[in-house]
Protein backbone atom coordinates (compact mmCIF):
# COMPACT_ATOMS: atom_id res chain seq x y z
CA UNK A 1 0.00 0.00 0.00
CA UNK A 2 1.53 3.73 -0.88
CA UNK A 3 0.33 6.65 0.79
CA UNK A 4 1.15 10.42 -0.42
CA UNK A 5 2.41 12.93 1.70
CA UNK A 6 2.38 16.90 1.40
CA UNK A 7 5.26 18.43 3.06
CA UNK A 8 5.46 21.90 2.22
CA UNK A 9 4.92 21.60 -0.91
CA UNK A 10 6.34 18.54 -1.72
CA UNK A 11 4.98 15.77 -2.71
CA UNK A 12 6.39 12.44 -1.33
CA UNK A 13 4.99 8.44 -1.79
CA UNK A 14 6.01 6.45 1.05
CA UNK A 15 5.27 2.63 0.91
CA UNK A 16 3.17 1.55 4.24
CA UNK A 17 4.24 -1.74 5.51
CA UNK A 18 1.85 -4.73 6.15
CA UNK A 19 -0.43 -4.24 9.37
CA UNK A 20 0.32 -0.47 9.66
CA UNK A 21 -2.08 1.83 9.97
CA UNK A 22 -1.74 4.31 7.17
CA UNK A 23 -2.65 7.59 9.63
CA UNK A 24 -0.23 6.50 12.37
CA UNK A 25 2.58 6.24 9.62
CA UNK A 26 1.63 9.02 8.22
CA UNK A 27 1.94 10.63 11.57
CA UNK A 28 5.41 9.50 12.31
CA UNK A 29 6.94 10.05 9.34
CA UNK A 30 4.93 13.93 9.75
CA UNK A 31 6.41 14.36 13.06
CA UNK A 32 10.18 12.43 12.29
CA UNK A 33 10.54 15.12 9.66
CA UNK A 34 8.91 17.92 11.23
CA UNK A 35 11.92 17.42 14.01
Amino acid sequence: MKIQLDLNGQVITLAVPEGVDPGVYADEVTASNAA
